[in-house]
């Protein structure tokens, strides 16, 4: 795991591991359509998933 990953960052310094889907699994056409972190509908429920656009 790269030491700069959001995976690590929020593993190690946050203390939360969060479980990561494949863009198969819920509609890629909205993740790309949300705004980046922290911008405002950065998180989403999409398809019964927490969706979080880190970029």
């Amino acid at each position: 795991m790269e030491a700069y990953s959001s995976e690590y960052l929020m593993r190690y310094y946050c203390g939360f591991a969060p479980g990561y889907v494949s863009a198969d699994m819920v509609d890629a056409v909205k993740i790309v359509e949300m705004p980046i972190y922290p911008d405002s509908g950065s998180i989403q429920v999409i398809d019964g998933i927490v969706v979080v656009r880190l970029e």
